[in-house]
């Protein structure tokens, strides 16, 4: 873990507001020159705490609305085996997030797709198909009710 100090927070809190903040804008928000700013992000980012800078695109405007969480249970718990299952459930477009959790499953994949119909046929196109996979239980999410990138550092 990297030690970081209240500056780094605050310009770390400030990039993740708005990353397209200059290292001006930073500066005059923190009461900070803008050399210092420039290199304290440069050094940020060289380090790994920031890891890139992205749009962030709202999915219903691309047709993508519907969330679903999809909890995997493997048939086997070979090294081999899973990452197989891994390799081709990331390589999937419409799996947005991939976690290996505990629990009554193995794996929980966030996946966005335009409507129930679309994650009909990815379910039985290609979910249920994926190496290794037992059983997928899908939960479709009806409101998301919290998202964020923003991590806090209290």
């Amino acid at each position: 873990m990297h030690s970081l100090d209240a500056t780094d927070r605050k310009i770390l809190t400030l990039l993740q507001e708005d990353a397209k903040l200059t290292a001006r804008e930073i500066s005059e928000r923190i009461s900070l020159s803008q050399t210092p700013v420039y290199e304290r992000i440069k050094k940020l980012e060289k380090k790994g705490l920031i890891k890139s800078y992205v749009a962030i695109v709202e999915p219903k405007s691309v047709d993508k609305g519907l969330i679903v969480f999809a909890s995997f249970n493997m048939s086997d718990q070979s090294i081999g085996q899973r990452e197989e299952f891994v390799g081709a459930l990331t390589d999937l477009e419409e799996v947005m997030e991939v976690s290996h959790v505990t629990g009554k499953h193995d794996y929980i994949a966030k996946l966005r797709v335009k409507d129930i119909n679309d994650f009909q046929k990815l379910l039985q196109s290609q979910l249920s198909i994926l190496p290794n996979v037992d059983k997928v239980s899908p939960q479709i999410v009806l409101d998301e009710l919290k998202h964020t990138y923003q991590v806090s550092f209290d």
